[in-house]
């Protein structure tokens, strides 16, 4: 720990890094945007984030965090649809993961602007953060879903086949989905 300015350094019980350099201490104690930042190596490899486009890895990528109908998005639309402000970071076979507790537009930006540094922005006045250590991503995950809980499993009849689109234009295409799920649909047992 660092005490001027006030940061941190997260690790598990092993001893591996999960962040460095952190910010302790609010940025901002108004509704003017406020940010953190972290160091994070270039190895490291980041995951999550909800609804984005681009690659898997979202290392050198930013992204901006808020729900938005994106109808006929593309690959460079962002924001989209849900926006989920947790991710993972995977080093050398370590997992750990960030979860920021905001309802507030954030901006997460994953060594593209700063190489090295993880930058996270918004307006709020304050935030939470949790970190989770794995050292697998399946525990992160799993202690995820213990902080802010699961969907229950939905009735078996509703898991079956589901069919949308944006249009079922012209009356023809639609006769031939309708004709298509109903030869292929198994009577009820």
């Amino acid at each position: 720990m660092r005490k001027d300015p006030l940061e941190l350094t997260v690790t598990d019980l092993e001893g591996h890094v999960i962040a460095e350099d952190c910010p302790a201490g609010p940025s901002s104690t108004t509704a003017r945007p406020s940010a953190s930042s972290a160091s994070r190596r270039p190895t490291s490899n980041y995951f999550g984030l909800g609804d984005k486009p681009g690659p898997l890895d979202r290392r050198n990528e930013a992204f901006v965090d808020w729900n938005t109908d994106a109808f006929g998005w593309q690959e460079s639309t962002d924001p989209i649809y849900k926006s989920i402000p947790f991710f993972i970071t995977y080093r050398k076979g370590i997992a750990a993961g960030t979860f920021l507790d905001n309802t507030w537009r954030a901006g997460f930006d994953f060594n593209k602007e700063l190489p090295r540094r993880l930058l996270v922005r918004s307006r709020a006045v304050r935030w939470t953060t949790t970190f989770f250590t794995g050292p697998e991503p399946k525990a992160v995950v799993e202690a995820w879903a213990w902080l802010v809980g699961t969907t229950p499993l939905p009735p078996l009849w509703a898991l079956g086949y589901q069919q949308s689109r944006y249009s079922y234009y012209p009356e023809p295409e639609v006769r031939r989905i309708a004709a298509r799920l109903r030869s292929s649909a198994s009577p009820p047992t």
